[in-house]
C-alpha cells in the first residue's frame, strides 16, 4: 500500500473479501470400445474454453471502529481467458443392470491471456482520489490442465429407436491448472489470513451431481 503515491499512512488493520468466477466450456466427441457387457472404455477429445477472473477488495483503517466510515480501498482482479484442446480417456464398469462405476482422466493443453487491474480510491490531502492501473501481457503463455473425475451412475434407457439414454451421477472431480503467472496465494498463518501474488497454479475440487442425456 505504502508504494503507491498518496496512499495515508497509520494503517494497523486491514479486511478484505475475494471472489473467484470459474466458468469452462468443453464441446468433446469421442469413441467408445466396447470390450464386453460389463465393463467399456472410451477415448474423447475436443475444444476448451476458460474464463477464470479472481478478485480481492480490501479496505484499510487505523482502528477496527475507521472501517464503517474508511474510504482507503483497494480493488485487484487478474482476468484470464484461454482457448486449447481437451484429451483423455474414461471407463465404465456395469452392475445391477443399470448402474455402473465410471472413471476419466483427461489432459489440456491451452494458450491464456492475463490482465491485471488494479484500483486504489482514498482521501488525501486535497480531496477524494482514484488511482488506476492495468497490465496485460504480451504474450500468450502456455497452460496445463490435469482432469480426474470418478463415481457412481444410473443410466436408464429413454428409447430403442434413437439409441438414447438419460442417466443420474453422482461422485467426487479434481482440476489442477498449472502454468498462470501471479494469482493470488491466500494462507493462514497464526490465526491471520495472509497472501502473495505468486501463486503460479489453481486447484479446484468437490463434490458433483450430474444429470446426462446420451445420444
Amino acid at each position: 500500500v505504502d508504494g503507491i503515491a498518496g496512499v495515508s499512512q497509520g494503517f494497523q488493520f486491514a479486511r478484505g473479501k475475494w471472489d473467484l468466477d470459474y466458468d469452462v466450456v468443453d464441446i468433446l466427441a469421442g469413441y467408445e470400445l466396447c470390450n464386453n457387457s460389463c465393463f467399456q472404455t472410451y477415448f474423447f477429445g475436443g475444444i476448451k474454453l476458460a474464463f477464470i477472473d479472481q478478485k480481492l477488495e480490501t479496505l484499510y483503517a487505523a482502528t477496527p471502529s475507521d472501517f464503517t466510515i474508511s474510504t482507503d480501498r483497494i480493488k485487484e482482479t487478474i482476468d484470464m481467458d484461454a482457448y486449447g484442446v481437451d484429451l483423455g480417456l474414461g471407463a465404465n464398469y456395469n452392475f445391477c443392470g443399470c448402474f455402473n462405476f465410471f472413471g476419466r482422466f483427461s489432459y489440456d493443453v491451452l494458450l491464456g491471456d492475463f490482465t491485471r487491474k488494479y484500483e486504489y480510491s482514498a482521501v488525501g490531502t486535497s480531496g477524494p482520489f482514484t488511482e488506476r492501473a492495468n497490465f496485460k501481457d504480451d504474450c500468450w503463455r502456455m497452460i496445463s490442465v490435469f482432469n480426474l473425475s470418478f463415481g457412481l451412475g444410473y443410466d436408464y434407457l429413454f428409447s430403442n429407436c434413437w439409441c438414447s439414454n438419460v442417466g443420474l451421477a453422482i461422485g467426487y472431480e479434481f482440476h489442477q491448472w498449472v502454468g498462470q503467472p501471479d494469482f493470488l496465494d491466500f494462507q493462514s498463518e497464526s490465526g491471520e489470513t495472509t497472501f502473495d501474488r505468486h501463486l503460479q497454479s489453481l486447484g479446484f475440487d468437490g463434490l458433483f451431481v450430474r444429470l446426462t442425456l446420451c445420444f
